[in-house]
């Protein structure tokens, strides 16, 4: 408490209370002194038939952190504005982008606090639409921001033409993405920028706008247009500069795309056989090996998922070969040589990416759809020995837990993806997407790291806490719906 508020108390304490607020004691010569129209009795305080303010929740929080605050007391109504302050000031470094009514009791206060607001107690002063006003006493504050990691943001260019330019995946030296033009590539040395991918191989009429993926030798994978009918056909290329050439596909098959490959050849994937409807797509899997030569696909749908629902999709693959990926009517699945386990969860659970830990394979995710709030949220799951043993919670960023998600993660445990605030009604926030890391210690514990707007869709098998920086790669988006390629330099502070 400052000085100036231990002396307001001392004055407060000189008062009783009888039919109004009078002054004790003998009076020198002149006037009874001076008036007292806002005295707070005691932390929390307030009173009369103005509102009372009882408790914020959180009753904290870090500079540089956006957030909703409950503030709960009595006397609120719809209309009600709260503000924050130090001895009676509202601070510029901690504003309320708005207040939501809730109840009488409650309102819902969206703040932003500066990188530099002040680190102090703060009054939580609540000013409702009939005028009235009431303040509850250091009932919050502002923390330092702890910095454990620093992040590094360096532009990737951009393609000419191309609204869009993402960041797909980072392996070794390769980094390759997603435009509105068609997939490319560069490398992480000094200079370069990207570049299309070749797209004139024999029966293709050019590259197809899917996101590809690559591994530490630059394999790349993806899908092009055929020239017959213009439809998507899984594709690789073994380098940079080489043609692409089309992975064999089933008989029948009519789509097919290649969605993930592995430091050793394996790559998943999906084909449509028959009609293009979504109840028609099998999950795939092909071997290439280190020559470029591609083993025929096992159709994991008709070996495995057949008996157990309608399609399947393959969405990753590791170094063993092993596949996670989505089932109509069983849900999602951890696949190994034939074998297949059920990743548990809420709503509609969504692999998206698996490691190659040699103790413990991890499945990086999210739940989607749930009720109520948060809408999604990030987890990862552990598989040893053919069962699921343990489900993390990914902690969400503070002011940013309606939805959450894990994109991808390496053989150490470490995970990107992405947080938001969901659109309450205050212009702009809907856009609020951040880039986030989770970072896995020795105890097995997550901590997030806010890697600033933007959305991370790829980290370097490189383990931040055994290293002390890795690489990540994604997107901020731009004006009029356009998006620039990223890359975060995560380093870890000693």
């Amino acid at each position: 408490m400052s000085s100036q508020r231990r002396s307001l108390a001392a004055v407060a304490a000189s008062f009783t209370l009888l039919s109004g607020i009078m002054i004790a004691g003998c009076q020198q010569d002149g006037p009874a002194g001076p008036s007292v129209t806002d005295i707070r009795l005691a932390r929390g305080g307030g009173g009369g038939k103005g509102p009372k303010v009882d408790s914020a929740d959180p009753p904290s929080a870090p500079q540089d952190t956006q957030l909703d605050i409950r503030v709960l007391g009595s006397g609120f109504d719809n209309g009600s504005v709260v503000t924050f302050t130090i001895d009676g000031t509202s601070q510029p470094k901690v504003v309320t982008e708005r207040t939501r009514f809730v109840s009488k009791r409650e309102l819902v206060a969206e703040v932003t606090i500066d990188l530099e607001a002040p680190i102090d107690l703060y009054d939580v002063e609540v000013l409702t639409l009939a005028g009235k006003k009431g303040t509850g006493a250091d009932l919050f504050s502002v923390t330092k921001k702890e910095l454990l990691y620093s992040v590094e943001v360096t532009e990737l260019g951009t393609l000419p033409g191309a609204k869009r330019v993402i960041a797909m995946a980072i392996a070794g030296t390769h980094i390759v993405g997603y435009s509105s033009v068609g997939p490319w590539h560069m490398t992480t040395l000094d200079g370069d920028s990207p570049a299309l991918l070749k797209c004139d191989g024999v029966g293709t009429a050019g590259c197809d706008r899917a996101s590809p993926d690559v591994n530490s030798d630059g394999l790349i994978v993806s899908a092009v247009t055929k020239e017959s009918d213009g439809l998507d056909q899984a594709a690789y290329w073994t380098s940079a500069g080489s043609t692409n050439i089309d992975l064999p596909i089933p008989s029948g098959s009519v789509v097919s795309g290649a969605k993930g490959v592995s430091a050793t050849g394996y790559v998943a994937g999906k084909a449509i056989l028959g009609e293009i409807l979504p109840e028609n797509q099998q999950a795939l899997l092909w071997k290439i090996d280190a020559a470029g030569m591609v083993t025929a696909p096992r159709n994991l749908h008709v070996e495995t998922f057949y008996a157990l629902g309608a399609w399947s999709a393959a969405h990753d693959v590791n170094d063993f070969g092993q596949v996670v990926g989505s089932v109509e009517g069983f849900g999602a699945f951890f696949w190994d040589d034939g074998e297949t386990v059920a990743l548990p969860g809420e709503g509609d659970v969504s692999p998206a990416a698996i490691n190659s830990s040699l103790d413990n394979v991890r499945v990086a995710g999210s739940f989607q759809n749930l009720p109520g709030s948060p809408s999604a949220r990030g987890v990862v799951w552990t598989v040893q020995d053919g069962a699921v043993t343990v489900t993390d919670d990914l902690p969400p960023l503070i002011g940013h837990e309606e939805f959450w998600s894990g994109r991808d993660i390496n053989d150490a445990g470490d995970v990107v993806g992405t947080g938001q605030k969901l659109n309450s009604g205050t212009p702009g926030r809907e856009s609020l997407v951040h880039a986030l890391l989770w970072t896995r210690d020795e105890t097995g514990a997550y901590t997030v790291v806010d890697l600033g707007l933007g959305r991370a869709q790829a980290i370097e098998n490189v383990s931040l806490q055994g290293s002390g920086t890795t690489r990540i790669v994604g997107s901020i988006e731009t004006k009029k719906g356009g998006a620039r390629p990223v890359m975060w330099t995560v380093r870890k502070l000693n």
